[in-house]
């Protein structure tokens, strides 16, 4: 017979009270396992381990979570992988579960000291991380990679160096190694403890930037990616993978770039800055914000990060829905998908272990406790089946008074960085605490460009175009003969995603080819029947391969396809013969840009004059790189080029285009080549057209 789940809140937010206590509400009708589902919502179920359960482990629903911690375990795969299981209790591959889950066995006893738990769990979790180690990490550099790492706002697939696979990489291996040692299993806990230890140092060897202040990811080109998604800095630090002053930088960043306020008082947090949109990419979900919020109060900051999380608490009551939805409006009101697991269960976790600052380890007898309650909070008070807090702020004073159901020593601070005090094991503590000085005010960085909120381009950006004039200047190159593959099969060819591939023997890629086109709702590209010569709104004149009216013949290839991409089925550069001054110059570029590949170099344009000069522009989405099905460069000039298939998980209008981007040149030097260089992998740089302007 189960006990009542108690669940009680007393904040001066009243709504985050009502809201709180409404999901404890909700939570009763699915709390008996995973699987049951609440009317037609099917995603209320826990299959979502990566955020699903930490909600109710820090509210206290101690039973619920070992009885689904369990089921995972019984559905195990063979190999150790740990599966989704339906509400029909089929198991199913989905996300990767299994770093959560093995971190989740660690958490349920470190709230209930239940050491048999641990024994029964024990022979799932090695063979879970055997798994991931295995399948994740195949070059043993203690760095992993990830095909769909995370659920929350999902995005499919990073690596080779994953920054949130990494991190709860690590964060597997290090718990396996506790519980090894509490089983008694001495030679696993020194071969986990020392690959845990090989991978936090290579995070902070590789993927840790002290000047950028944040982790970033690495792909198979090598290349840092500093722009990730929120949860790629605070899934690392409620792991424990950051220190909490590398926490505290890292969240401001994310803070100070995809922080926006659409309205007065509705603070929102995208996920990324990434183009194109499309599902999981720029959109404000509620999961995300409370838990990029809790990571920022554990690190000191509740007065910057309080704003997201009463916005979307005031969601719940600004939707045609008395609940919790998945995303947010401009406007401050909820929408999407009601009661998912992905958004109700992190408004729990980070009233619990954000704003009342609890950490368990009754394990060993403990219990600490640290709040980040904003500035002007003079009191509140938390009740779970765990324990019950009450805080009485004076000055720089709070009293505490800690209940607890067994005798436990209480460590106590007032808030970060202040001074603890640790109580003798008892169930009811009282204490006297000073509170810390606060961090540093965060020095505001300008944000990100781009946002859901985009700030047109200026004309400076866009460049010029050519004036009446100027048109008896053009001189159009034709490049037909260079050009190597057509529209179609542009999206049609086959590459390894960085997640998928890795180098064999002689540094041939193995893997999965994939097309452009499908990969997460990709559409496909093809080309009408076109002239030769196209005329740009800004009155640049191309001249194309062009696509002839339908005859037997096979279509002409239109495209210069360029790619650094594996298995590398384009060249990487090519070199286009000028021989003349030129004023300015313009190239048609009809590309593919990956999301995650923003940000960072795509490609370079190398101009080569006479006398040895060389200028090179580098080509970075999304300034002035952007993908053939939607149009985001700040510097290209869009020209309508091709009918696009059906796509998915598209979150802006499809336009096929192509992109005029203006270079500037050396009119007093003579242009002897250009160089067209992709320099990325996930990216290919097509180019359709070349137009120069003679200088009078």
């Amino acid at each position: 017979m189960r006990r009542t789940h108690e669940f009680r809140l007393d904040t001066p937010d009243d709504h985050l009270d009502a809201l709180v206590n409404w999901q404890r509400s909700i939570s009763e009708y699915h709390r008996q396992g995973p699987g049951l589902v609440l009317g037609a919502q099917f995603w209320v179920m826990y299959s979502h381990i990566s955020t699903g359960w930490y909600g109710k482990q820090w509210a206290g629903d101690h039973e619920a979570v070992e009885d689904c911690l369990r089921l995972y375990a019984a559905m195990q795969r063979d190999d150790g992988y740990i599966r989704w299981v339906s509400p029909s209790l089929t198991a199913f591959y989905a996300e990767n579960n299994t770093p959560y889950w093995v971190d989740q066995v660690w958490r349920h006893y470190t709230w209930t000291g239940d050491r048999q738990f641990l024994v029964d769990m024990w022979p799932s979790v090695r063979s879970g991380v055997d798994w991931l180690r295995r399948t994740n990490d195949p070059d043993g550099d203690g760095l992993y990679r990830d095909a769909y790492e995370y659920w929350n706002c999902d995005s499919n697939g990073k690596g080779p160096k994953a920054a949130a696979a990494s991190a709860m990489a690590w964060a597997a291996l290090d718990r396996a190694a506790r519980i090894a040692e509490v089983v008694g299993d001495a030679v696993r806990a020194r071969e986990l403890r020392s690959r845990a230890e090989r991978s936090l140092r290579a995070i902070q060897r590789e993927l840790w930037r002290p000047r950028e202040g944040r982790l970033g990811s690495i792909g198979a080109d090598g290349q840092w990616r500093g722009h990730g998604q929120t949860w790629e800095q605070y899934l690392a630090i409620l792991a424990g993978a950051l220190t909490p002053q590398q926490g505290l930088s890292a969240m401001r960043w994310i803070e100070a770039s995809y922080g926006f306020e659409p309205n007065p008082g509705v603070k929102l947090l995208t996920v990324s800055d990434w183009w194109p949109l499309r599902w999981s990419v720029q959109w404000v979900p509620t999961g995300d914000t409370c838990l990029a919020a809790l990571a920022g109060m554990v690190g000191g900051d509740p007065d910057l990060w309080y704003p997201y999380v009463r916005t979307a608490v005031h969601s719940a009551f600004r939707s045609d829905f008395p609940g919790i939805n998945m995303g947010i409006s401009n406007a401050g009101a909820g929408g999407g998908d009601r009661e998912d697991v992905d958004s109700v269960d992190p408004y729990l976790y980070m009233a619990v272990r954000g704003l009342f600052g609890v950490e368990p380890a009754l394990d060993r007898g403990e219990l600490s406790i640290c709040p980040a309650f904003p500035r002007g909070w003079t009191r509140a008070s938390l009740r779970t089946p765990d324990l019950e807090v009450t805080y009485r702020r004076d000055g720089d004073r709070a009293t505490f008074t800690v209940r607890t159901p067994q005798p436990l020593v209480k460590r106590v601070r007032a808030s970060f960085g202040g001074p603890e005090v640790v109580t003798p094991k008892e169930t009811v503590s009282t204490v006297v605490v000073r509170l810390g000085r606060p961090p540093a005010a965060p020095a505001r960085r300008p944000p990100a460009p781009l946002l859901a909120e985009r700030q047109p381009p200026s004309p400076a950006e866009k460049g010029p175009g050519v004036r009446s004039e100027e048109a008896r200047r053009q001189v159009l190159f034709d490049l037909s003969p260079a050009c190597n593959v057509t529209s179609e099969g542009f999206t049609s060819t086959g590459f390894i995603y960085d997640y998928d591939g890795q180098a064999g023997v002689g540094g041939v890629w193995t893997g999965n080819p994939q097309p452009i086109a499908g990969w997460w709702g990709n559409p496909a590209l093809s080309l009408p029947v076109t002239p030769r010569v196209i005329d740009a709104p800004n009155g640049v004149r191309f001249l194309t391969v062009g696509r002839p009216r339908s005859t037997d013949a096979e279509p002409p290839r239109n495209v210069l396809a360029l790619s650094s991409w594996p298995p590398q089925p384009f060249p990487a550069s090519a070199q286009i013969n000028v021989g003349m001054r030129l004023e300015r110059l313009w190239l048609l570029l009809q590309s593919y840009v990956h999301p995650m590949k923003n940000y960072i170099v795509n490609g370079e344009i190398v101009l080569r004059y006479e006398g040895g000069r060389t200028t090179t522009v580098p080509l970075i989405p999304p300034y002035n790189l952007d993908a053939y099905f939607q149009h985001f460069s700040r510097a290209g000039v869009p020209i309508s080029m091709g009918r696009l298939g059906p796509s998915g998980f598209i979150a802006s209008p499809l336009q096929p285009h192509a992109d005029a981007l203006h270079i500037a040149c050396d009119p007093k030097r003579t242009l002897r080549s250009i160089e067209i260089r992709a320099t990325c992998s996930e990216g290919a740089i097509g180019l359709l057209a070349m137009t120069g302007l003679e200088p009078p």
